[in-house]
């Protein structure tokens, strides 16, 4: 065989048309026969290294396939990772999980009442509506105090005669204490409210009753009514308005007043009517009262409130101002035609006090 150097062989007319026939680069690796090849100017001669063989296109990725791939294997590992997370260690995902038990409406329903008992506050109790007992609330009206509602007109049946009281707020008297509350009587006791007592006089039945003891005025508001008792003058003064402030006109000095010596009480329904800051009648006029204060000496003598039958001139203030130091008295254990009475009832107390 000849030897034809490499050289030649590749750059020969013969190589460059062999080459564009398989549309193959000059330098692609080919395969060749194997033998020996003289290098020119030398008798040694040369052993030719065996081609490597080319790899088969079809075993080639695809350069365009490459992030394909690489986007597909990190899909599978999280994939794999959220499975872990999901199912449980150690659970088997083809075992059927076992039916949960329905809970019953019951239980629902407690368990809304206890969502609904610490999420909502329960309502605040209702405020106390207070009056004495035995009596009857008379109207709607209420003043509050301390958180309850105290009822302003409450009326009581007297021997048959039904008797309005009227709610006395609590005042601070002369000495810085407090007076009341208290309900005290409208009117003065009547004849027809006193009936078949000894000291009363059935032809004037819408009069004051008077004639009677102290003791005998005492023993009658504690029977009549429950909690029934005389006033005390400090009582009697805080209904007539003498604590107040500013204090009412009605008994301010110069002011006239109706039914002024005269033994019959006030008309309520006239404007006129000697009615007082609280609602009470006569308290300016139409007799003295009896109360609980007592004036010690060798024979005691009662303390009263209000205005003899016999002055023609109202109470005011400035005649109470002078009764604080010398209160005008009467001997308790002595009848008295001048001196009639009320009944206090002390007002109830206020819950929890």
């Amino acid at each position: 065989d000849s030897v034809v150097p490499l050289e030649s062989v590749a750059d020969s007319p013969l190589m460059d048309t062999e080459l564009a026939r398989r549309k193959v680069s000059p330098h692609t690796k080919t395969a060749v026969r194997t033998g020996t090849v003289t290098t020119p100017g030398s008798d040694t001669p040369v052993i030719a290294p065996a081609p490597v063989a080319p790899t088969p296109a079809a075993a080639r990725p695809p350069a365009k396939l490459l992030p394909v791939v690489i986007i597909g294997v990190l899909v599978l590992a999280l994939g794999g990772l959220l499975a872990l997370v999901l199912l449980d260690p150690g659970t088997d995902p083809t075992e059927k999980t076992p039916d949960t038990k329905v809970a019953s409406p019951n239980t629902n329903k407690a368990t809304e009442q206890t969502k609904k008992d610490t999420t909502t506050p329960p309502p605040p109790p209702p405020t106390p509506r207070l009056y004495p007992d035995g009596t009857t609330p008379f109207g709607d009206h209420v003043e509050e105090f301390v958180g309850c509602e105290y009822v302003t007109d409450v009326v009581a049946t007297v021997k048959g005669v039904p008797v309005h009281f009227r709610f006395i707020p609590p005042t601070l008297g002369s000495g810085g204490t407090q007076i009341g509350p208290l309900y005290l009587m409208e009117e003065k006791v009547s004849n027809a409210a006193a009936s078949t007592e000894a000291y009363t006089n059935a032809a004037t039945p819408t009069a004051s009753a008077v004639g009677m003891t102290r003791a005998q005025a005492e023993e009658f508001a504690a029977r009549v009514v429950p909690g029934g008792r005389l006033p005390t003058p400090e009582e009697w003064d805080a209904a007539a308005g003498y604590y107040a402030k500013p204090r009412p006109e009605r008994l301010a000095k110069g002011v006239p007043t109706v039914n002024v010596a005269a033994p019959t009480p006030s008309r309520k329904d006239t404007p006129t009517a000697d009615r007082g800051i609280y609602g009470l009648l006569d308290m300016a006029g139409n007799g003295a009262e009896w109360t609980s204060g007592t004036l010690e000496g060798d024979r005691p003598r009662a303390i009263t409130r209000g205005r003899n039958f016999l002055f023609k001139d109202p109470l005011t203030f400035a005649i109470l101002d002078a009764e604080q130091t010398q209160p005008k008295a009467a001997f308790a254990d002595q009848g008295n035609k001048y001196t009639g009475f009320r009944i206090a009832i002390p007002a109830p107390p206020v819950p929890g006090k």
